[in-house]
């Protein structure tokens, strides 16, 4: 079942999205691509973390700066675009996820290829 957080949350990712890929006319935004991942909307719905995606990451820092300084302006045109009842001060923020899972891959090659020596077939004979 779908809760009226989940709803909200999925409302303002895609018309957030919307609007700073179509709206926004920032020059730091240009020549990079910028997806809203998620947004974790509080229980109270008083306040929304906008987590965003950026290729090529060397822009990500100019991007969010340049996302946040325009949070007046998504506001207003979130508010002309979808009937909250009061719209949630948001807070940008860029999403690492995807850094922490090419870490965690890294590792696991480097474990796996550390020693190959370890890893023949004679080791793992079922007894």
């Amino acid at each position: 079942m779908t809760t009226r957080k989940d709803r909200a949350d999925s409302v303002l990712q895609r018309n957030i999205s919307d609007i700073i890929s179509h709206s926004l006319s920032d020059p730091r935004l240009s020549g990079t691509l910028v997806g809203v991942s998620r947004v974790d909307i509080s229980s109270d719905l008083k306040y929304a973390k906008v987590f965003l995606s950026v290729l090529p990451q060397s822009a990500r820092d100019d991007v969010l700066s340049a996302v946040s300084g325009a949070t007046g302006f998504i506001k207003r045109e979130l508010a002309s675009k979808i009937k909250f009842r009061a719209l949630p001060e948001l807070h940008f923020f860029l999403d690492t996820s995807e850094d922490y899972s090419q870490k965690i891959n890294s590792m696991i090659n480097d474990i796996s290829y550390a020693n190959p020596d370890n890893y023949n077939d004679e080791n793992y004979e079922d007894k």
